[in-house]
């Protein structure tokens, strides 16, 4: 079967439906007439590959030249505190939603100048959204393991590559979807619940030292409160509190007193330093998040830390507490995913993290 390509210009990349379920105030059904496609062929493709292009991305219709790197930072806090908000809602049923749920044809070229189209795919344009106080995107792809979600819908398997969003100039980042996405790497088992992916946190390490956390503390609680979310809607990870400071205390010992403290007023509880990541932070340790099963995410200084301005950079960890909302599940984001390929089984419940260059998957 020939490669299945297209663009897909997202401006952030999430992965989780909008819940129609609670208010639907239209249906409706269209199709479009495949008549009019020549050389269409209609089945569900097997491996369907389309490009992510990021906000910060020149490649992006609306990239902005003149935007400097504390407004781009200040711009992701936005996001990301809207989001990890969202999700909150979503665990405490707070959340809905109303609009118009329709059946599409969805139509892709091939690599073989063809094209490929899949029938009766059903989704929803919704107008009316409890929770969603995010200006900076218009839509959602659905990738969780609903029925309505695109990956269910093409075929429960999808993998996302993910390289340096600092670098502008970059065009390998990609989605996967379907039975031919990209599953390799260290698997570990997820736990799907109100449309979002928990996986099993046990401990997070700098360099070869094992922080002293409580085994319980990222566990799911009997009211759905705590548990590690993974999430690309949030550009920063949040944490509990605690865990935090603990992770800031060692940075501190770390750096000694080679650097000074900066203090952000708009976010207090960003921790930040004067310096520059790539020139000051070289042999920095690498930071580890440890998952259940064996698997490891290990962030280096780019996924982090954030620079700031030219002179100030800051960690890319902030506390959940910093949402103002009283739930303290963890939400790992996309800073932390970048240089991974991640793969997700939606039948068997695994998620894969393989450490490679986008670039090597891109052919």
């Amino acid at each position: 079967m020939a490669l299945v390509q297209e663009t897909l210009i997202l401006v952030l990349l999430t992965f989780s439906t909008w819940c129609f379920s609670t208010s639907i105030s239209t249906n409706s059904s269209t199709t479009t007439s495949l008549a009019k496609l020549p050389n269409a062929t209609t089945a569900k493709p097997k491996r369907l590959v389309t490009k992510l292009i990021h906000q910060r991305s020149v490649h992006h219709p609306h990239y902005n030249q003149s935007e400097t790197a504390k407004e781009r930072i200040e711009l992701d806090i936005q996001h990301s505190i809207a989001r990890v908000t969202y999700l909150h809602a979503r665990i405490e049923d707070h959340s809905s939603a109303s609009g118009t749920l329709a059946y599409e044809t969805l139509v892709f070229e091939t690599s073989d100048e063809g094209s490929i189209q899949i029938p009766n795919i059903e989704f929803g344009c919704g107008r009316d959204i409890v929770y969603n106080n995010d200006p900076g995107y218009n839509g959602i792809l659905g990738l969780n393991n609903a029925p309505m979600s695109l990956a269910s819908q093409i075929g429960h398997k999808f993998s996302y590559c993910i390289g340096s969003l600092a670098d502008k100039s970059s065009n390998y980042n990609q989605l996967i979807l379907g039975e031919g996405a990209d599953l390799e790497g260290y698997p570990t088992h997820f736990q799907a619940l109100r449309g979002m992916y928990y996986i099993t946190m046990e401990g997070i390490s700098i360099g070869e030292k094992r922080l002293d956390i409580a085994p319980a503390t990222f566990e799911i609680k009997e009211n759905g409160a705590g548990g590690v979310i993974i999430d690309t809607g949030s550009t920063l990870t949040y944490l509990p509190d605690d865990v935090q400071n603990l992770l800031y205390k060692e940075v501190r010992n770390i750096l000694g007193g080679s650097f000074r403290k900066v203090i952000i007023e708009t976010y207090p509880w960003l921790y930040c330093y004067l310096g520059v990541v790539s020139r000051d932070l070289v042999g920095f340790p690498v930071v580890t998040f440890h998952f259940a099963q064996g698997a490891d995410l290990a962030l280096d200084t780019g996924s982090f830390f954030e620079q700031l301005t030219d002179s100030v950079f800051c960690m890319a960890i902030g506390p959940v507490s910093a949402t103002g909302l009283d739930n303290r599940s963890s939400v790992i984001g996309l800073l932390a995913q970048q240089s991974y390929n991640v793969g997700y089984d939606l039948v068997n419940q695994i998620v894969y993290f393989q450490r490679i260059d986008c670039q090597l998957l891109s052919g």
